[in-house]
């Protein structure tokens, strides 16, 4: 009796063993996230933990992780210690691999990335783009190859319907002379950039030439069947005081489409600048619209700012063929407690 209750837990504990080491396996394939390079000089990737070299990752480069070996490392730099492990990561989405150490690694882009070094250091890193409708504003742009250097140029005589294809990760200055800013309005020269499909070729643009389109509306106006096109360009985001006081925000924009297709931007009675739904403060949206013969009347758009909310009304009129203008007005701000 004792034998069998032995032999029985002996195979059930094998079997066990067995399992769990399956499901191990299983995770360890299955193991990968991202990370970004904070060395400045670089990060060398070896062909093994304390191996040979075999690959450099430069300074804000989005980097692979495929496994951990749990081999720990300390590393003094500048009289500082840095602490991590080896990893075995991608070398640039091929099917090679190698290892680093991720001392010199983070997830937080944000803080403990510099995106002057990353404009001045590192390759473009571009990224997917799953809202592919969008619009080549009119103008003369520059087009760009993989290194961001400037091939040609092209004229470009109405806003066009294009297809984005990808972003890079980062925004950066048009060229990189100007990566050091050394004062705020340095920013409004700063966005992503991005490929596209124009005229069945895919192309590089600066992303303050590119709008992405996010909303259409169609709408009966006077007799004529028109499209409200709301769209956001690829300019620098704000995220820190200094770029608030830039004044120089990524913006959402609202153009109409005519029946011809022809795109027109919806202008101030004011001035010639671009209408949007964020330009009081912040981010915004708009209620649905009524249309009362050559009149287009938003009664409330909605839009946040850092202490508080607000909303008004926008009417929008027809002054000649693919000519409108807007009044905003009735402007009410309501603040949050402290």
């Amino acid at each position: 009796m004792k034998k069998s209750i032995v032999f029985i837990l002996f195979i059930t504990i094998s079997f066990f063993n067995f399992t769990l080491k399956k499901e191990v396996l299983k995770e360890v394939e299955t193991y990968k996230y991202t990370m970004y390079v904070t060395a400045e000089s670089g990060l060398l990737c070896r062909d093994k933990p304390h191996g040979n070299v075999i690959h450099k990752f430069a300074y804000g480069t989005e980097v692979e992780i495929v496994d951990r070996t749990n081999q720990k490392l300390t590393i003094t730099d500048n009289s500082k210690e840095i602490f991590g492990e080896w990893v075995k990561v991608r070398i640039n989405n091929t099917n090679s691999f190698g290892y680093v150490f991720d001392g010199y690694l983070t997830s937080n882009t944000h803080f403990d990335l510099d995106v002057e070094k990353i404009a001045a250091l590192a390759p473009a890193n571009f990224e997917k783009y799953d809202n592919n409708k969008g619009l080549l504003l009119k103008g003369t742009h520059n087009i760009y190859d993989a290194d961001l250097n400037v091939i040609k140029t092209m004229q470009v005589e109405k806003i066009t319907e294009i297809k984005i294809l990808s972003a890079t990760k980062f925004e950066r200055p048009k060229t990189r002379a100007k990566a050091k800013r050394d004062k705020w309005q340095d920013y409004c020269e700063w966005a992503k950039y991005v490929k596209v499909i124009y005229n069945n070729k895919e192309l590089i643009l600066f992303g303050e030439d590119v709008l992405a389109i996010t909303n259409v509306t169609p709408r009966k106006y006077d007799n004529h069947n028109i499209k409200f096109v709301e769209a956001y360009d690829f300019l620098k985001k704000s995220y820190t005081l200094t770029e608030e006081l830039s004044d120089c925000y990524s913006g959402s924009y609202l153009l109409i489409q005519s029946e011809d297709k022809i795109y027109s931007f919806i202008k101030s009675n004011f001035n010639e600048s671009r209408l949007s739904f964020g330009e009081a403060e912040g981010g915004c949206s708009g209620t649905d619209a009524i249309i009362n013969k050559d009149t287009i009347f938003f009664k409330q758009v909605n839009y946040s700012f850092q202490t508080g909310e607000g909303h008004y009304k926008l009417k929008i009129f027809n002054k000649k063929k693919y000519e409108w203008k807007y009044i905003l007005y009735d402007d009410v701000k309501e603040y949050h407690d402290r």
